[in-house]
């Protein structure tokens, strides 16, 4: 059963992040779902973030194989930092939602309407970098199987021999596979969800604009109902600006 108020791309940005630890669930035990959280991303996200560095210090000497490992090991730190912003600020984002959920609860069929036409841009954005990712990573995918250049998934250094070793590629081989697809979906989902966030807020912002260009249009209206109505459109701005 989805919230009220929320829409398909949220619910979808939001159960991506829920799977990787990162948007618990109302209804479920937030401490044991945040210690999840921390030891996901401890071998998913600072493990790797290692390897591709000591790939970088181990190779240091031959160019060809730092330059190709150098926008791998910067796309991973760049999306590590991410990771960290997001911890700082985890409680004022999952707080924040279902209070966004309730504005939208109470718009009009007309300003439902306005919305779905607003977001719809931010939607096909996200679904297309999700569909994007998807084809870039699963293309990488077969580089292993490559007899006269093998690579992982993502280029980093591994502390067995894969290369030479069935045993170790196919213990290497499902943990690089695993975590190039979680870094792309995490990168491009926290991404999205920031965009959902700011284009949400930026339509609830035309609506109460809308709001107030129609007080007092209808003369038959009481002075203190449009007085009523103001208050209602200021409280919702400042409801948002918090």
């Amino acid at each position: 059963m989805s919230q009220k108020g929320s829409t398909t791309l949220s619910r979808f940005l939001i159960f991506i992040l829920n799977v990787y630890g990162l948007f618990p669930k109302s209804n479920g035990p937030a401490k044991l779902y945040w210690i999840y959280s921390y030891v996901f991303h401890f071998f998913i996200s600072l493990v790797f973030v290692g390897f591709a560095l000591a790939y970088i210090a181990i190779n240091i000497s031959d160019i060809e194989k730092t330059t190709d490992a150098l926008y791998t090991t910067l796309t991973i730190l760049a999306y590590l930092f991410k990771i960290f912003n997001y911890y700082y600020y985890k409680e004022q984002i999952v707080n924040f939602v279902p209070k966004l959920y309730k504005l939208q609860d109470e718009n009009s069929p007309e300003e439902v309407e306005l919305s779905n036409v607003l977001e719809r841009d931010v939607s096909r954005l996200s679904y297309s970098f999700l569909f994007a990712g998807h084809l870039a990573i699963g293309t990488s995918c077969f580089k292993a199987f490559s007899k006269t250049n093998p690579e992982m998934p993502l280029v980093c250094w591994y502390p067995v021999d894969w290369q030479n070793d069935r045993t170790s590629f196919w213990i290497v081989y499902p943990y690089s596979v695993f975590c190039a697809f979680a870094i792309m979906h995490i990168n491009i989902t926290l991404d999205c969800f920031s965009y959902y966030l700011m284009d949400t807020i930026a339509t609830h912002l035309v609506i109460i604009g809308r709001r107030v260009e129609q007080l007092g249009q209808n003369v038959k209206h009481d002075d203190e109902i449009e007085q009523q109505k103001f208050i209602v459109c200021v409280k919702k701005h400042q409801h948002l600006m918090e």
